[in-house]
């Protein structure tokens, strides 16, 4: 037994090893008693960011789930007076996840450019 904790203790210091080539992930050890515990973690993470942008998904796809709208729309139904950075990268993600489409899709930047939901957002 004590071989196979030292070939995991080998293991886990060439991981850590490893690990100094992407400073941006960090790696916690715990033994807390006769368990132990490894854990990988992305280094300056702000949950509350992701989470907001999570639901911001969502309440987007809602939004459009019974008509288009533009960008504009979106942002007032949120409740701001301008457009913010966070919507606009959201919506490229839901393009990027294809659940949204251009309502004018062969002009991306048409002024009356708008996004609708297709199957896939329903889904979802």
């Amino acid at each position: 037994m004590a071989s196979a904790s030292n070939g995991l203790a080998i293991r886990l210091k060439l991981i850590a090893e490893e690990l100094l080539r992407h400073p941006e992930i960090a790696l916690d050890w715990k033994e807390p008693g006769i368990a132990f515990r490894v854990t990988f973690s992305k280094k300056n993470f702000n949950q509350n960011q992701e989470l907001q942008q999570e639901s911001l998904y969502g309440f987007v796809l809602r939004q459009l789930e019974n008509t288009p709208l533009n960008t504009k729309e979106l942002s007032s139904k949120m409740g701001l007076k301008e457009i913010s950075g966070q919507l606009r990268k959201v919506i490229r993600k839901l393009h990027d996840d294809n659940p949204i489409e251009n309502s004018i899709p062969n002009n991306p930047n048409h002024p009356a450019q708008k996004y609708q939901i297709i199957q896939m957002g329903r889904i979802f």
